[in-house]
């Protein structure tokens, strides 16, 4: 018990697992119990103690042994105890054969929040068997320290962390609404944008600008000059016009443009050449660096290849590409970034697909187009593989996007409207996206500071540790149980009296 045993509070003692708790384990055929709840290890939130959803024995087809539980236990998941999955539950069922249930003969709820603090499972995790599935056994469970306060003082204890992580939880649940708020206000804006509905006024201040079929007409003029001297000696296509029957109507002086009207080059899929760790070859992007419409280049989001591609290769990434994400779920497929900055040249994964458009104006229109609900469920209603969980779009797909252009003098207004609205959103985000990833280090402090002794007042009337678990000893024996008798003789550890 010298893992946990320094500076405990006036009353307190440090006992083992084994003097405070028992597991009862009690396998059982599921088959007599088909409408119970079944919990497993993944029903269990780890770090918190939080239940997830769970169905019954029927629900989830179990047919193997599982230990039934009553209410009261605590349900401790043996395998990967770094994960400190451990919850108290008020009813009764079957668990899982890779938890145990757990008797406190101290208030339950306070052992469960020792189990499942950084404290306990550290100590676990040092006692941990196995490298493939990590798990705690039984005996070495039983020999864990646990730090015991007198009765009372457990109570005030678990009514007090409960009580903060109930603040904690509402405070994380409303962080947590915010996003997806952001995200729909995000898409609102966006809509309004390719309806035209943020640049009315200044269509209307603006009644003789040219028409966006000018501006369609210069650049396929300038698709053409790049393609040719691109490819010189071949012959040159032009793109078949949008077909316009089932689009919205667009405000006057628009129009809508192919995505093959508005590239010059792709698109093209990346690279995904082999890797390993130690790589030391060409820095690639993973497809997290533009999952979130956006581009994010770290230690995560990148990697190197094994082989270091030469100066040919069409994979390096130019100033200005456009990146679209041709597989991934449904929720992410299609999600856009422009490449614009990279501490070294870098390429791109085969899961990505590259295009060059010709005006960087229009990047950024294509750009904010692809990253709207609109493009999305076009990439959506004609992607394959949708019954997987990674389905796709295809460049043709991509080629035949319909985008609505505006003029010139349009485009400009309009993306800076929408940069200037998002930006708004941006910092909105990240605060509260750090704020809710704060709530998890606070919850652990509250804990540390709940088995320092720290949380509560202690009361000098209290009943002593010691005299608890000694009651607890000799309540085992009259019992008759084993592990009290081969126990007896050893005390607790107990508080220095000052």
């Amino acid at each position: 018990m010298s893992q946990y045993q320094d500076g405990l509070p006036q009353g307190w003692a440090m006992a083992e697992f084994d003097d405070v708790a028992e597991v009862e384990a009690n396998l059982v055929e599921p088959s007599a119990f088909l409408d119970s709840p079944h919990v497993a290890p993944n029903h269990i939130e780890s770090g918190t103690g939080r239940l997830l959803p769970y169905q019954s024995i029927r629900a989830d087809g179990v047919t193997s042994p599982k230990h039934l539980f009553r209410p009261g236990q605590i349900l401790y998941s043996k395998i990967r105890p770094y994960l400190a999955k451990v919850t108290l539950v008020d009813f009764a069922g079957l668990c899982s054969a890779d938890m145990y249930p757990v008797r406190a003969d101290i208030v339950p709820g306070f052992l469960q929040q020792w189990l499942v603090s950084p404290m306990f499972t550290a100590l676990a995790s040092q006692s941990q068997s196995r490298t493939v599935l990590p798990k705690i056994n039984k005996r070495a469970l039983g020999t864990k320290a646990v730090p015991v306060p007198p009765l009372n003082e457990q109570k005030r204890i678990v009514a007090r962390i409960e009580a903060l992580q109930r603040r904690s939880s509402a405070a994380k649940e409303a962080l947590d609404a915010i996003p997806p708020l952001l995200e729909k206000f995000r898409q609102s804006v966006l809509a309004a944008a390719f309806r035209g509905d943020l640049t009315r006024k200044w269509r209307e201040a603006h009644p003789d600008v040219e028409p966006a079929t000018e501006l369609l007409a210069r650049i396929r003029a300038e698709r053409r000059r790049r393609w040719e001297e691109a490819k010189p000696g071949k012959k040159y296509v032009e793109p078949e016009p949008v077909d316009t029957s089932g689009l919205p109507e667009l405000p006057k002086g628009w129009c809508w443009a192919s995505v093959e009207e508005l590239c010059w080059d792709g698109p093209t899929n990346g690279y995904s050449g082999a890797t390993e760790a130690g790589s030391s070859g060409t820095l690639t992007m993973k497809l997290s660096a533009t999952t979130q419409g956006k581009l994010l280049l770290n230690d995560s989001t990148t990697k190197r290849l094994s082989e270091t591609l030469g100066d040919e290769s069409k994979f390096w990434l130019k100033q200005g590409d456009l990146l679209v994400q041709r597989a991934n779920s449904l929720s992410y497929l299609g999600a856009a970034a422009i490449f614009d900055c990279a501490e070294e040249p870098m390429v791109y994964p085969d899961l990505m697909m590259r295009i060059r458009v010709v005006e960087p104006i229009i990047t950024a229109l294509l750009w904010r187009y692809f990253n709207s609900m609109a493009c999305r469920g076009w990439f959506r209603a004609n992607a394959t593989g949708t019954a997987g969980n990674m389905p796709k779009i295809s460049g043709a797909i991509l080629r035949r996007t319909a985008v609505p252009l505006p003029s010139a003098g349009e485009v400009e207004q309009l993306l800076e409207v929408v940069g200037q609205t998002l930006e708004v959103v941006d910092a909105v985000t990240e605060p509260s996206s750090e704020l809710s990833d704060l709530l998890a280090p606070l919850n652990q402090s509250i804990l540390a500071k709940a088995f320092r002794g720290e949380l509560v007042p202690q009361d000098p009337n209290d009943e002593p540790a010691s005299v608890l678990l000694e009651r607890i000893r000799q309540e085992r024996e009259a019992a008759g149980d084993s592990s009290a008798t081969g126990r007896r003789g050893r005390k607790p550890k107990q508080a220095r009296r000052s």
